[in-house]
């Protein structure tokens, strides 16, 4: 660390106004070779872009970081950095595009936690790199993010089918109200961990046009997302396409499909090459007022485990305010399409919604993946008044309603 009266951020403006980038990045020129801890002053640093390329800098101290971009790593060559940036806060007058908070390339080994964010268009953005995994084992958590176009964003080339990063941590990071498109946004992701989060979109009272899922990800392997709060989403809370061995366990998912009908939970595509083995699990989630269904399978996903899920009110309205018709939209608690195989539902607790448990599927205890059996003893009670009932997959029905119901599918 510098000598506090050498440091040269002590001498910088300080005052919102007056540009600080060049005391910035003197600060980190004049740490040695091996690193050092750039301290920040109780000021207001105005700046464009800080580059960090040394190993084991860290950042922190009392003061803001106003309207620039901290750039962490190497252009053309991946490195270990091992850096550390921690309690100081981001500020931007307000969300506009491309002025990101932390921007991340062909860097591997580091930590942001204990910051406060604002207004920054995305906060942690990994650039487009045509490299395997050029950005890793990166460590995100206790974290106040408060007003963001995307909270992390993971970006990849056109084109580009592999994993752009590896192994990334988002932990216990309180993401407000005011984020503008998405919280997590990411191509191709190979290990990722998404735990104790609490997500927040605007409310549906602003009827925003602009959200859509809580946690998007693309191309992705060996994805847990777990014990998670997301709410308010404007299409899917969590959507993961073309994935392999996703874990999505324990989360509370409340009031999405606001702008478009959609599901709480979607896996879509297959795995990375569309095929089938996905292989993976959804248990313990609670899923209250999705506009579409509670969970979702469809395409060539296979041989997942669902359990132990509750989902109320599939395709309840109050919370919807988009333009398609929501009678014209199916919801069911669980709905797999006819593609789906090998997948094991058993234990979930929808109790107003039915089911629609297509494809080859499993419901026993003992899976055997060359199996292809379906045994969908789905019991359903209806206690609201509906115009048509499909009985596919539902061995029982209980009817407590007054007025006529139109029957189909009745074997």
């Amino acid at each position: 660390m510098l000598n506090p009266n050498d440091n040269p951020l002590y001498n910088a403006y300080g005052d919102g106004l007056n540009d600080d980038t060049a005391y910035l990045q003197a600060a980190h020129d004049r740490l040695p070779s091996s690193g050092g801890t750039i301290y920040l002053p109780n000021k207001k640093f105005k700046y464009t872009k800080l580059n960090i390329t040394k190993p084991n800098v860290s950042i922190t101290g009392e003061g803001i970081l106003y309207e620039g971009t901290i750039i962490i790593g190497d252009a053309h060559v991946i490195k270990d950095l091992h850096f550390k940036i921690h309690g100081i806060t981001f500020e931007f007058n307000s969300i506009e595009n491309g002025k990101n908070a932390i921007e991340l390339r062909n860097v591997r080994r580091g930590k942001i936690f204990n910051c406060t964010f604002k207004n920054a268009d995305k906060v942690i953005y990994t650039h487009p790199i045509g490299v395997f995994q050029h950005t890793s084992r990166i460590m995100i958590y206790d974290n106040i993010m408060d007003g963001a176009g995307y909270i992390l964003y993971i970006d990849r080339p056109e084109g580009y089918n592999d994993y752009s990063v590896g192994d990334f941590h988002f932990i216990n990071n309180q993401c407000y109200g005011g984020v503008k498109y998405g919280h997590i946004y990411g191509l191709g992701v190979d290990g990722f961990i998404c735990a104790l989060n609490s997500f927040f979109f605007p409310s549906h009272r602003d009827a925003s046009q602009y959200k859509k899922e809580n946690i998007y990800i693309d191309f992705g392997n060996h994805i847990n997302i777990n014990s998670n709060n997301l709410y308010e989403a404007g299409t899917e809370a969590i959507w993961l396409n073309r994935i392999q061995n996703p874990n999505i366990n324990g989360n509370n998912i409340a009031w999405c499909g606001q702008r478009i009908p959609s599901s709480g939970i979607k896996i879509s595509k297959g795995n990375q090459t569309g095929d089938e083995f996905v292989f993976g699990s959804i248990s313990g989630n609670n899923i209250v007022f999705p506009t579409a269904s509670g969970i979702e399978l469809s395409d060539n996903v296979s041989h997942m485990s669902l359990g132990a899920n509750t989902v109320r009110s599939a395709g309840h309205s109050q919370y919807y305010y988009g333009s398609i018709p929501l009678s014209s939209v199916p919801h069911f608690g669980i709905n797999t399409s006819s593609k789906t195989k090998g997948n094991v539902i058993i234990g979930n607790n929808t109790d107003d919604n039915i089911n629609n448990i297509q494809g080859s599927n499993v419901q026993n205890t003992n899976l055997d993946i060359n199996k292809n059996v379906i045994e969908t003893k789905i019991s359903l009670t209806l206690t609201q008044n509906i115009s048509t009932l499909d009985t596919r997959g539902i061995n029982r029905i209980h009817f407590a309603q007054t007025l006529p119901t139109t029957i189909t599918n009745l074997n």
